[in-house]
């Protein structure tokens, strides 16, 4: 009997595990999916934080770590996902302080996002934010305080919830993200900087904006503004930070509706501002900061949301902040530290340029020839930079349009873009009118694409007539196996 009830456990246990490692070939597409594999990917190489960012989209809307980085000389994450409440931005933490160690935790308070979800709008949200993260005691625990009890399978286990389930195993590690981004979406980290801007009109003047610290300060004080749930999510961050060692600092990122009204975001302001005194924790709202941003219209991709220029504009104030206001040992001398810096186009080249080419010596026609090529991430933009023969000049490279087709395998089909998607062909198409730039005495052609592919079968070069297209000019260049560094 005592044989036959192991035997029963033991097959239990096997289907369990079974499930649980099947399950995340499961997983549904979104954004967050590649925030938790750049995290894991820093783990793997054996890299710990300095500072961990929470939130909701006005998190990975608003703090770019490359920025803050640069300023701080530490290494930043952004832990934000859309519509994330506080109780699920605790869980993160949990998961994330399993494997890193932050000496300063930025926390975004987002006012409608302190409360419990309730509506299922929002309880939809959060699943994301459990999906990716591995199965745990902690997972199981958190899905049973902020869940209805019949969604509880579909989070912890989504293989049980997914109609689409298509059964396409591949056992080895994948490192490329499965998310396709939009073009517009410039990612780092957790962080996303659009490269759109709002049609929004701010109702009233600038010096009503400008005037909302005034507004604020005269604000009544409610003391009882937040529910005790709120006020316990709160402390309960604010403790595991710091029994994880790590200062909080509670942000708040700008967004149009703090000036709609001024009198229940005094309320609020105040409120949160008890709290941080009261915990030892800083508290620096962007929504006071306008002037000193020169923030404008054309810093919003819509009226909640900062585009790439705002959060450059709002990462660069928090960096400097940090720098004042916390002692951070810096990373500046590590050599690991500094291959993950962006180096701007000229450093690369002048730097970098020849231990990543592929050297070509491709005469493409009769006046113009290609002495080697790479694509790389430059600057968080992907760049194809060629070389080009000494005797090339403006005249000739003028004449001509350069077609360049980037392929992609069936596995990143989804990945590009609609137009090629709409044709049904296996690549995009980047022609432009090549242009030579001068560094250090040689001559480069450089195109930036926008692109979540990393890994392309081949890639295609040619050229045709720049008035338009009348046929192939000389000749086809094709490249194998292209990888972006």
């Amino acid at each position: 009997m005592r044989i036959f009830n192991t035997k029963i456990v033991l097959f239990f246990f096997i289907i369990a595990v079974t499930i649980i490692y099947l399950n995340k070939f499961s997983l549904p597409n979104n954004s967050y999916h590649n925030t938790v594999s750049d995290f894991n990917e820093i783990i793997d190489d054996n890299k710990d934080l300095d500072v961990a960012i929470y939130g909701s989209s006005h998190a990975y809307c608003s703090y770019n770590p490359r920025v803050i980085d640069s300023i701080t000389q530490t290494r930043s994450f952004n832990f934000g996902n859309g519509g994330q409440h506080l109780i699920v931005s605790s869980y993160v933490f949990d998961e994330t302080f399993k494997k890193t160690h932050p000496k300063l935790v930025v926390l975004d308070v987002f006012s409608p996002f302190l409360s419990r979800p309730k509506r299922e709008m929002y309880l939809s949200l959060q699943k994301y934010s459990y999906y990716y993260y591995d199965f745990s005691i902690n997972k199981v625990q958190s899905v049973f305080n902020v869940f209805p009890s019949y969604d509880f399978i579909d989070v912890v286990l989504p293989i049980f919830d997914r109609k689409d389930f298509k059964y396409n195993f591949n056992f080895i590690k994948n490192p490329r993200y499965k998310f396709s981004q939009a073009a517009h979406a410039n990612s780092y980290r957790g962080y996303v900087g659009f490269d759109i801007t709002t049609d929004k009109k701010i109702e009233g003047t600038k010096s009503d904006i400008w005037n909302l610290n005034k507004r604020v300060a005269n604000s009544k004080f409610r003391d009882k503004e937040f529910t005790s749930d709120v006020q316990l999510d709160l402390l309960n961050f604010i403790k595991k930070a710091h029994n994880n060692g790590a200062k909080v600092l509670f942000v708040i990122a700008p967004y149009f509706d703090a000036f709609n009204d001024s009198d229940e975001y005094g309320i609020f302001y105040n409120s949160i501002k008890k709290i941080s005194a009261a915990n030892d924790v800083k508290l620096l709202d962007f929504n006071l900061k306008w002037r000193e941003l020169d923030l404008r219209l054309t810093d919003f991709k819509d009226e909640n949301h900062l585009n790439l220029n705002g959060g450059t504009k709002v990462s660069q104030y928090l960096g400097e902040y940090i720098n004042k206001n916390y002692n951070l040992p810096s990373r500046e001398n590590e050599e690991a530290w500094l291959e993950e810096q962006p180096l701007n186009l000229i450093d690369f080249i002048s730097n970098s340029y020849e231990k990543h080419k592929r050297k070509l010596d491709f005469q493409i026609a009769k006046d113009l020839k290609f002495e080697s090529l790479t694509i790389v991430n430059v600057n968080t933009s992907k760049k194809m930079i060629i070389k080009l023969s000494d005797q090339v000049n403006d005249s000739i490279i003028r004449k001509y349009k350069l077609g360049f087709h980037t392929f992609v395998s069936e596995d990143d089909k989804e990945n590009l873009m609609s137009y090629s998607i709409k044709k049904g062909r296996l690549y995009d198409a980047w022609d432009f009118d090549p242009e030579i730039i001068e560094i250090n005495n040689a001559k480069y052609i450089v195109k930036s694409i926008k692109t979540p592919v990393t890994s392309f079968p081949k890639i295609q070069l040619f050229l045709y007539d720049r008035s338009g297209y009348k046929g192939l000019i000389g000749n086809k260049l094709v490249i194998d196996s292209v990888e972006i560094k």
